[in-house]
Protein backbone atom coordinates (compact mmCIF):
# COMPACT_ATOMS: atom_id res chain seq x y z
CA UNK A 1 0.00 0.00 0.00
CA UNK A 2 1.23 3.70 -0.83
CA UNK A 3 1.75 5.77 2.28
CA UNK A 4 3.89 7.97 4.05
CA UNK A 5 5.42 5.19 6.00
CA UNK A 6 5.93 2.75 3.32
CA UNK A 7 7.61 5.32 1.39
CA UNK A 8 9.96 6.68 4.22
CA UNK A 9 10.61 2.49 3.99
CA UNK A 10 11.23 2.50 0.41
CA UNK A 11 13.80 4.87 0.99
CA UNK A 12 15.32 3.08 3.70
CA UNK A 13 15.43 0.31 1.63
CA UNK A 14 17.23 1.78 -1.58
CA UNK A 15 19.70 2.96 0.16
CA UNK A 16 20.06 -0.44 2.39
CA UNK A 17 20.64 -2.43 -0.98
CA UNK A 18 23.90 0.02 -1.53
CA UNK A 19 22.20 2.48 -3.77
CA UNK A 20 23.23 6.25 -3.22
CA UNK A 21 21.03 8.81 -4.01
CA UNK A 22 22.08 11.29 -6.43
CA UNK A 23 21.12 14.85 -8.59
CA UNK A 24 21.00 14.91 -12.06
CA UNK A 25 24.16 16.58 -12.34
CA UNK A 26 25.46 13.62 -9.92
CA UNK A 27 24.85 11.02 -11.96
CA UNK A 28 27.98 9.06 -13.30
CA UNK A 29 27.48 6.62 -16.25
CA UNK A 30 31.21 5.38 -15.99
CA UNK A 31 31.48 4.44 -12.43
CA UNK A 32 30.74 1.21 -10.44
CA UNK A 33 28.21 3.02 -8.15
CA UNK A 34 24.85 1.97 -7.27
CA UNK A 35 23.16 5.29 -7.85
CA UNK A 36 19.81 6.67 -8.13
CA UNK A 37 18.64 10.33 -9.11
CA UNK A 38 14.93 10.71 -7.25
CA UNK A 39 12.58 13.20 -9.05
CA UNK A 40 9.34 13.98 -8.14
CA UNK A 41 6.83 15.74 -10.11
CA UNK A 42 4.58 17.73 -8.28
CA UNK A 43 0.90 17.47 -10.29
CA UNK A 44 -1.39 18.64 -7.67
CA UNK A 45 -1.39 19.90 -4.73
CA UNK A 46 2.26 22.11 -3.36
CA UNK A 47 1.90 20.79 0.42
CA UNK A 48 1.79 17.22 -0.64
CA UNK A 49 5.61 17.90 -2.03
CA UNK A 50 6.64 19.54 1.22
CA UNK A 51 5.39 16.59 3.17
CA UNK A 52 7.47 13.86 0.77
CA UNK A 53 10.72 16.47 0.98
CA UNK A 54 10.38 16.37 5.05
CA UNK A 55 10.34 12.45 4.73
CA UNK A 56 13.41 12.61 1.95
CA UNK A 57 15.26 14.97 4.31
CA UNK A 58 14.36 12.59 7.27
CA UNK A 59 16.83 9.79 5.06
CA UNK A 60 19.65 11.99 4.36
CA UNK A 61 18.98 12.53 0.62
CA UNK A 62 17.80 15.15 -1.59
CA UNK A 63 15.74 14.75 -4.09
CA UNK A 64 14.28 16.97 -7.76
CA UNK A 65 10.57 18.60 -7.35
CA UNK A 66 9.51 19.84 -10.56
CA UNK A 67 6.56 22.07 -10.28
CA UNK A 68 4.17 23.04 -12.97
CA UNK A 69 3.79 26.63 -14.52
CA UNK A 70 1.01 26.04 -16.78
CA UNK A 71 -1.64 24.21 -14.10
CA UNK A 72 -5.10 24.33 -13.36
CA UNK A 73 -4.92 23.46 -9.89
CA UNK A 74 -2.11 25.20 -8.37
CA UNK A 75 -0.62 28.90 -8.98
CA UNK A 76 2.90 28.99 -8.90
CA UNK A 77 2.92 32.57 -7.65
CA UNK A 78 0.44 31.82 -4.91
CA UNK A 79 2.17 33.04 -1.00
CA UNK A 80 1.11 29.50 -0.16
CA UNK A 81 2.99 27.61 -3.00
CA UNK A 82 5.90 30.25 -2.79
CA UNK A 83 6.35 29.18 0.80
CA UNK A 84 6.11 25.23 0.43
CA UNK A 85 8.79 26.02 -2.77
CA UNK A 86 11.31 27.48 0.01
CA UNK A 87 10.90 25.06 2.38
CA UNK A 88 11.90 22.86 0.13
CA UNK A 89 14.72 24.47 -1.39
CA UNK A 90 16.30 25.41 2.35
CA UNK A 91 15.75 21.39 2.84
CA UNK A 92 18.67 21.22 -0.10
CA UNK A 93 16.56 19.86 -2.28
CA UNK A 94 16.13 21.24 -6.32
CA UNK A 95 13.38 22.76 -7.55
CA UNK A 96 12.55 21.80 -11.21
CA UNK A 97 10.53 23.06 -14.35
CA UNK A 98 7.32 20.18 -15.02
CA UNK A 99 6.31 21.56 -18.73
CA UNK A 100 2.85 21.11 -19.58
CA UNK A 101 1.85 21.21 -23.29
CA UNK A 102 -0.52 23.43 -24.96
CA UNK A 103 -3.97 21.76 -26.53
CA UNK A 104 -2.42 22.41 -29.53
CA UNK A 105 1.26 21.65 -29.31
CA UNK A 106 3.97 23.22 -31.19
CA UNK A 107 5.58 20.90 -33.96
CA UNK A 108 8.83 22.09 -34.59
CA UNK A 109 11.83 22.57 -32.41
CA UNK A 110 12.47 25.71 -32.19
CA UNK A 111 9.30 26.37 -30.71
CA UNK A 112 9.52 23.94 -28.51
CA UNK A 113 12.83 25.25 -27.14
CA UNK A 114 11.14 28.65 -26.92
CA UNK A 115 8.10 27.26 -24.83
CA UNK A 116 10.38 25.11 -22.16
CA UNK A 117 12.34 28.38 -21.75
CA UNK A 118 9.59 30.48 -21.22
CA UNK A 119 8.26 27.99 -18.89
CA UNK A 120 11.83 28.58 -17.05
CA UNK A 121 11.81 32.11 -16.95
CA UNK A 122 8.03 32.35 -15.81
CA UNK A 123 8.70 29.61 -12.79
CA UNK A 124 11.86 32.15 -11.88
CA UNK A 125 10.02 35.35 -12.23
CA UNK A 126 8.04 33.56 -8.95
CA UNK A 127 11.02 31.77 -7.67
CA UNK A 128 14.64 32.85 -8.42
CA UNK A 129 16.25 29.91 -7.14
CA UNK A 130 14.49 26.98 -10.18
CA UNK A 131 17.33 24.97 -10.79
CA UNK A 132 18.44 24.81 -14.66
CA UNK A 133 15.99 21.66 -14.86
CA UNK A 134 12.63 20.33 -16.46
CA UNK A 135 11.06 17.66 -17.21
CA UNK A 136 7.51 16.95 -19.34
CA UNK A 137 4.11 16.44 -18.00
CA UNK A 138 1.17 14.39 -19.33
CA UNK A 139 3.11 14.29 -23.12
CA UNK A 140 0.56 11.85 -25.31
CA UNK A 141 2.72 8.79 -27.19
CA UNK A 142 3.38 10.53 -30.09
CA UNK A 143 4.89 13.50 -28.83
CA UNK A 144 6.82 11.50 -26.30
CA UNK A 145 8.08 9.03 -29.31
CA UNK A 146 9.72 12.29 -30.79
CA UNK A 147 10.33 15.22 -28.96
CA UNK A 148 11.24 13.54 -25.10
CA UNK A 149 15.00 14.24 -25.53
CA UNK A 150 14.72 17.66 -26.59
CA UNK A 151 17.79 19.73 -26.02
CA UNK A 152 17.32 23.17 -24.80
CA UNK A 153 20.50 25.04 -24.53
CA UNK A 154 21.38 25.60 -20.39
CA UNK A 155 18.82 23.19 -19.24
CA UNK A 156 18.82 19.77 -18.60
CA UNK A 157 16.07 17.35 -19.76
CA UNK A 158 14.99 14.84 -17.30
CA UNK A 159 14.25 12.37 -20.52
CA UNK A 160 17.98 13.49 -21.85
CA UNK A 161 19.09 9.57 -23.07
CA UNK A 162 21.45 9.95 -20.65
CA UNK A 163 18.70 10.21 -17.59
CA UNK A 164 15.98 8.22 -19.27
CA UNK A 165 17.35 5.39 -21.97
CA UNK A 166 20.97 5.02 -21.06
CA UNK A 167 19.75 3.92 -17.52
CA UNK A 168 16.97 2.34 -15.67
CA UNK A 169 13.97 4.31 -15.64
CA UNK A 170 11.38 3.50 -13.03
CA UNK A 171 8.00 5.45 -12.21
CA UNK A 172 5.04 5.11 -10.19
CA UNK A 173 2.39 6.77 -12.88
CA UNK A 174 -0.93 6.38 -12.24
CA UNK A 175 0.27 3.80 -9.79
CA UNK A 176 1.32 0.79 -11.89
CA UNK A 177 4.47 0.11 -10.02
CA UNK A 178 3.17 -1.26 -6.64
CA UNK A 179 5.19 -1.05 -3.55
CA UNK A 180 6.14 -4.72 -3.53
CA UNK A 181 7.28 -4.07 -7.30
CA UNK A 182 9.71 -0.92 -6.23
CA UNK A 183 10.98 -3.09 -3.09
CA UNK A 184 12.00 -5.96 -5.14
CA UNK A 185 13.40 -3.59 -7.83
CA UNK A 186 16.47 -2.50 -5.65
CA UNK A 187 16.60 -5.61 -3.90
CA UNK A 188 17.50 -7.66 -7.77
CA UNK A 189 19.75 -4.29 -7.73
CA UNK A 190 19.93 -5.72 -11.40
CA UNK A 191 20.37 -1.86 -13.12
CA UNK A 192 23.05 0.20 -11.14
CA UNK A 193 21.89 3.55 -12.52
CA UNK A 194 18.22 4.31 -12.00
CA UNK A 195 16.32 7.47 -12.34
CA UNK A 196 13.15 7.23 -10.13
CA UNK A 197 10.41 9.40 -10.21
CA UNK A 198 7.54 9.08 -7.65
CA UNK A 199 4.66 11.56 -7.32
CA UNK A 200 3.53 12.96 -3.87
CA UNK A 201 -0.07 12.89 -4.51
CA UNK A 202 0.07 8.65 -4.49
CA UNK A 203 2.25 8.22 -1.64
CA UNK A 204 1.34 11.46 0.88
CA UNK A 205 -2.45 10.96 -0.47
CA UNK A 206 -2.06 6.76 0.17
CA UNK A 207 -4.09 3.63 -1.34
CA UNK A 208 -3.51 0.92 -3.21
CA UNK A 209 -4.60 1.72 -6.45
CA UNK A 210 -4.96 5.23 -8.25
CA UNK A 211 -8.84 5.42 -7.78
CA UNK A 212 -8.31 5.36 -3.97
CA UNK A 213 -5.16 8.14 -4.04
CA UNK A 214 -7.07 9.98 -5.94
CA UNK A 215 -10.50 9.56 -3.49
CA UNK A 216 -7.91 10.11 -0.54
CA UNK A 217 -6.79 13.51 -2.57
CA UNK A 218 -10.24 15.06 -2.32
CA UNK A 219 -9.53 15.87 1.55
CA UNK A 220 -6.18 17.67 0.57
CA UNK A 221 -7.98 19.47 -2.61
CA UNK A 222 -11.01 20.97 -0.87
CA UNK A 223 -8.26 22.03 2.11
CA UNK A 224 -6.58 24.13 -1.02
CA UNK A 225 -9.47 25.61 -2.39
CA UNK A 226 -10.64 26.78 1.06
CA UNK A 227 -7.42 28.83 1.43
CA UNK A 228 -8.76 30.88 -1.25
CA UNK A 229 -12.77 30.47 -0.18
CA UNK A 230 -12.16 31.37 2.99
CA UNK A 231 -11.63 34.61 2.05
CA UNK A 232 -15.31 35.10 1.53
CA UNK A 233 -17.07 36.27 4.34
CA UNK A 234 -20.40 35.07 3.44
CA UNK A 235 -18.49 31.46 3.27
CA UNK A 236 -15.98 32.48 6.02
CA UNK A 237 -19.60 32.56 8.20
CA UNK A 238 -21.15 29.78 6.68
CA UNK A 239 -18.03 27.18 7.30
CA UNK A 240 -15.51 28.93 9.47
CA UNK A 241 -13.88 25.15 9.99
CA UNK A 242 -14.23 24.60 6.44
CA UNK A 243 -16.31 21.52 4.86
CA UNK A 244 -17.20 19.08 7.40
CA UNK A 245 -14.82 16.22 6.72
CA UNK A 246 -17.78 13.35 6.92
CA UNK A 247 -19.04 15.08 3.70
CA UNK A 248 -15.71 15.03 2.06
CA UNK A 249 -15.31 11.44 3.41
CA UNK A 250 -18.92 10.58 1.32
CA UNK A 251 -17.77 12.35 -1.26
CA UNK A 252 -14.69 10.03 -1.33
CA UNK A 253 -16.33 6.87 -1.00
CA UNK A 254 -18.79 7.47 -3.06
CA UNK A 255 -16.45 7.86 -5.98
CA UNK A 256 -14.59 4.46 -5.30
CA UNK A 257 -18.15 2.85 -4.94
CA UNK A 258 -19.00 4.49 -8.75
CA UNK A 259 -15.23 2.92 -9.77
CA UNK A 260 -16.30 -0.57 -8.74
CA UNK A 261 -19.35 -0.62 -10.24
Amino acid sequence: MYSRESYGQLLREILENGYRVVDFAGLDLESEERQVVLRHDVDFIPRLALDMAEIDSSCGINATFFFLVRSHAYNLFSRPTLEVLDAIARQGHAIGVHCALPSSPPDTEGDLVNLVQQDVAIARLAFPRVAPLFSWHSAPPAFFKRWAGLTVPGLVNAYDERYFSRIAYVSDSVARRSLADLREFFRRGTHRKVQLLLHPIIWICGGTTMMEVLSNAWHYFVRELELELKVNDAYRQQLPDGIPEDTIRAFAEALIGRGER
